[in-house]
């Protein structure tokens, strides 16, 4: 399963990138007053506020507990309205996490303006969570400050709906995992019988930008089907994008999702990468975290084969 990754969630907002950069760098006492029930405090421990540098002490109530993250702000972009805070102690790297970055981000898109939260982070094993509940409180808490003095009117509790999640898993041969999900996809079906049963053609030439395939395969103990285009492919940099078009992913949970692999150097080591693209079509659906750690432990098979040849 991935033990580092990133989840990006995504916020619709009326008020302007400016105004929430100023309420998280300058004036937290702000959002202290205006979600009472979710942060209570912002402690200033040293440096001016907001300012690169500086360290701070969130105190805050997160599924019914208090809790406090003591945080180092770590970059600053005023122009773009973004803010980088990395997590230096509290419960979420005391308890949970080896490491945790939360960045702030809003930007216009489109007619409106969207705040953006991403985590990067590191998970010790693998029975710790991914942050999707930290992620869920966040929004919320975006969604009580642009709600504050707006006459728009929101008719469900808001959690990110959009979203991206980010996978890594190391691995000892570059191009073979590539090479096997591109092109070789039924040997899959030998290497790991227990997950993937078989990939079907149903146009186009196997591999190429265009082909729609079906994936069977067996996940969280049902056999399943993914109906899939390849909407892009780079064989040098071994990255291939499949959007689903059809099967239980998108008939019974979201309304859009993608899915793409890039298997890359990064440092010494080789890594594989697991990108998804979702939209929930309401709060009640899950993040795809059960998915991102079966297609990570996938990888982890077909490499052990690879290093067996």
């Amino acid at each position: 399963m991935a033990l580092s990754g990133k989840l990006i969630g995504y916020v619709e907002i009326s008020k302007k990138g400016d105004v929430f950069h100023d309420l998280f760098r300058h004036n937290p006492h702000e959002i202290v007053a205006i979600a009472p029930n979710k942060v209570h405090d912002c402690e200033l421990h040293d440096g001016e506020r907001g300012a690169v540098g500086s360290i701070i002490s969130w105190h805050y109530t997160h599924e019914g507990k208090r809790k406090i993250c003591k945080q180092i702000i770590e970059a600053v972009n005023e122009e773009n309205h973004m803010a980088v805070f990395k997590v230096i102690g509290g419960d979420i790297v005391e308890e949970l996490y080896k490491s945790l970055t939360i960045i702030l981000h809003v930007e216009q898109k489109g007619d409106g303006q969207v705040a953006t939260w991403t985590f990067e982070f590191e998970k010790p094993n693998v029975s710790v969570p991914y942050p999707t509940s930290m992620m869920d409180y966040l929004c919320d808490l975006v969604k009580d400050l642009d709600a504050q003095g707006s006459t728009n009117n929101y008719n469900q509790k808001f959690m990110a709906l959009c979203g991206k999640l980010i996978g890594h898993v190391e691995v000892s041969k570059k191009g073979d995992i590539y090479n096997l999900i591109r092109y070789n996809p039924n040997d899959i079906a030998v290497i790991s019988s227990d997950k993937v049963h078989g990939c079907d053609l149903h146009d186009g030439d196997r591999g190429t930008v265009g082909s729609v395939i079906s994936w069977h395969y067996t996940h969280e103990g049902k056999k399943k089907i993914s109906k899939q285009i390849i909407e892009a492919a780079n064989d040098e940099n071994h990255l291939i994008v499949f959007k689903v078009i059809g099967g239980d992913l998108v008939d019974e949970l979201y309304k859009t999702f993608t899915i793409t692999l890039n298997v890359d150097k990064k440092g010494d080591k080789e890594v594989a990468t697991w990108t998804f693209e979702f939209e929930k079509p309401d709060t009640s659906v899950p993040y795809p975290t059960s998915l991102m750690d079966y297609l990570c432990d996938l990888v982890k098979d077909l490499d052990t084969y690879n290093n067996t040849k």
